[in-house]
C-alpha cells in the first residue's frame, strides 16, 4: 500500500494514517510502516499495544530521541490524545520488547539510563 498526494483539484489524497488503519482492518499477522512522521504513530502504537507484532522506522539522533519522538508524534493526532497515555504506552512497549530480546542493546541501555522528558 502506498500514499498518494492530492491531485490538482485537491481530491484523491491517501495519507499514511489512513493506510495504517486500512492495514489493521485486514487482520494482519504483523504490521511494518516504512517511516513514521506524523499522527499515524498513534495508530501504530495502539496496534502494538493490542499485541500485534510490528515495527517502523523514524529519524532521530539517538535511541533516546527516537523514544521521545515516538511519544511526541501521536500528539499530532488530535486534542483528545493525552501525553500520559502515549508516554506510558511507548515506554511499556519498549520495555516488553527488551525483555523478549527483540530490541537492540542500544535501546536497552537507553531505558536503563536516567529519566528524560517524561519517562519515569
Amino acid at each position: 500500500m502506498q500514499t498518494r498526494q492530492a491531485s490538482l483539484e485537491g481530491t484523491g489524497e491517501i495519507p499514511l494514517r489512513r493506510l495504517v488503519k486500512e492495514a489493521l482492518r485486514m487482520r494482519p499477522n504483523r504490521i511494518v510502516v516504512g517511516e513514521v512522521r506524523q499522527e499515524e504513530c498513534l495508530d501504530l502504537l495502539i496496534a502494538l499495544n493490542s499485541g500485534l507484532p510490528g515495527m517502523c522506522t523514524l529519524h532521530a539522533n539517538s535511541a533516546r530521541e527516537a523514544l521521545v519522538k515516538m511519544c511526541t508524534l501521536p500528539l499530532l493526532a488530535g486534542e483528545n490524545v493525552s501525553a500520559g497515555l502515549v508516554v506510558t504506552t511507548a515506554y511499556v512497549l519498549a520495555k516488553m520488547r527488551t525483555r523478549t530480546g527483540l530490541v537492540s542493546p542500544v535501546l536497552t541501555e537507553t531505558l536503563r539510563s536516567p529519566p528524560h522528558r517524561g519517562f519515569r
